[in-house]
């Protein structure tokens, strides 16, 4: 069973009480509820979750935040009163993605701990849960633990295991109406945040070169304010002064120990509420700057941009296995390839078309990593390698061309890979024989879950 959760204070006696109704049912918890805001709010009710369900032996699964969604979901009704309309929205929005994912993962009902909340209506969830379950033939459940002293028992137990308890139901509106429409500053406007900003230690040091480092800093500050995407996002200087003000963590810093060896040393800050591309842009710009500042040559093959940055993020990925042998090209890479031939007895080698991409082993085989993004596991089958040759005839689309190993080919209409004597040829996702050489091979023939990628660009490998 996937039980939806909103927070700790609601699941923890929710779930313990669930556990008594269905002793033998795998409870699994997952939390969405795009609607809590502020962003830090949504983290910290996430956290107190995780640590009531570590507690009580739920496995517990985290949805994305997708605020911007739910006020577009909600729009025109943020005058509406709690239990009214807009909270029927939010429930569909939010149940509406805990179904798709219960059925993603294989469970057959679904619950939510909103239920239990003296702030809900019972017979609205039930609703919600009722019309969203429907969609994907999966069981509703929806007990009323409220009674019989039950939400006296909750708070109790909430006190008890020293809970998160907040004071409003989590979205921007009720937040509103709970401080009686009195105009408050949101928490990342809050001015002890750093935010965006280039930081430095000190304002000076005695180095031969660059000691000047508010100033250089100063002149990167006013390029990135130069580059802005929104107005918002406009970066400041911040001088931690570590030496002066002793400050015990600032003193581990890498840029302290680097000015302490009388080397320059600038960091820079872009928010973690900004997009990956957006942040990268940032830091780029900055490191860029400092690059100029001092004189150091250097290329790049997109535009600085937040789009030009998100296109190289995900520019396609080339992996070269074995001397390059075999070709592994991914764009939107399926999490599981198989048949992945590896020669026996040989220790794996590979080349990447970047830096921080690598082929990982561990107990349960390879996988591919791209910086902290998983790309694929590989299930290798293991063959004997030959050197006979590197390189074999192939028709594609009528002509015949000199196709090397670990090459990627375009094939608009068709391709055959005539016979070779000596040679089996096994085409993966055709099956059509043992042999598969002088067979015409059309795209609607292949079996798409053995392919290596999603993205259906026309290629074939």
């Amino acid at each position: 069973m996937l039980i939806h959760i909103c927070c700790s204070v609601d699941s923890h006696f929710f779930i313990s009480e669930l556990k008594k109704l269905y002793p033998n049912e795998n409870l699994v918890g997952f939390f969405y509820d795009s609607n809590i805001h502020p962003q830090a709010e949504y983290e910290l009710r996430f956290l107190d979750v995780k640590r009531s369900c570590d507690k009580i032996g739920v496995k517990l699964y985290k949805g994305k935040y997708e605020f911007e969604k739910w006020l577009c979901a909600t729009k025109g009704y943020e005058n509406e009163p709690e239990k009214g309309k807009r909270c029927e929205i939010c429930f569909d929005e939010r149940l509406g993605k805990s179904v798709e994912f219960a059925h993603k993962i294989g469970e057959k009902s679904l619950t939510t701990t909103l239920l239990t909340s003296p702030k809900k209506d019972f017979k609205q969830l039930e609703r919600a849960l009722q019309k969203e379950c429907a969609k994907f033939g999966i069981t509703f459940v929806a007990p009323d633990f409220r009674k019989n002293g039950g939400t006296q028992r909750q708070f109790a137990l909430a006190k008890e295991a020293m809970l998160y308890h907040q004071n409003y139901c989590g979205c921007l509106y009720a937040l509103i109406k709970q401080r009686q429409n009195r105009p408050f500053v949101d928490e990342l406007k809050n001015p002890k945040r750093w935010g965006n900003s280039s930081v430095i230690d000190t304002t000076e040091i005695n180095a031969s070169k660059w000691g000047e480092l508010e100033r250089i800093a100063t002149n990167t500050v006013e390029v990135l304010n130069s580059k802005l995407i929104d107005e918002k996002h406009k970066y400041h200087l911040k001088n931690t002064k570590t030496k002066e003000l002793a400050d015990t963590e600032m003193l581990k810093a890498l840029t302290y120990f680097v000015i302490s060896n009388n080397k320059a040393a600038f960091a820079n800050e872009a928010s973690k509420n900004l997009p990956v591309n957006l942040r990268a842009y940032y830091h780029l710009v900055a490191i860029e700057n400092y690059l100029k500042t001092a004189g150091i040559e250097f290329e790049r093959d997109f535009e600085l941009s937040p789009k030009g940055v998100q296109q190289a993020i995900n520019k396609e990925i080339i992996v070269k296995l074995f001397t390059s042998k075999i070709l592994i090209s991914l764009d939107k890479p399926r999490k599981d390839i198989k048949f992945v031939p590896f020669p026996l007895n040989r220790e794996y080698d590979y080349a990447t078309s970047n830096e921080i991409t690598a082929i990982v082993a561990d107990k349960k085989g390879y996988f591919i990593q791209y910086g902290n993004r998983f790309q694929a596991r590989l299930h290798p089958e293991y063959f004997e390698f030959s050197d006979a040759f590197n390189e074999f005839k192939m028709e594609i689309d009528g002509e015949v061309k000199l196709v090397p190993f670990a090459s990627k080919v375009l094939v608009k209409k068709e391709f055959m890979i005539p016979k070779i004597k000596g040679v089996r040829v096994n085409i993966i996702g055709l099956d059509k024989g043992r042999d598969e050489s002088g067979i015409r091979v059309v795209k609607k023939n292949m079996i798409p879950q053995y392919s290596l990628d999603t993205a259906d660009d026309g290629v074939l490998l």
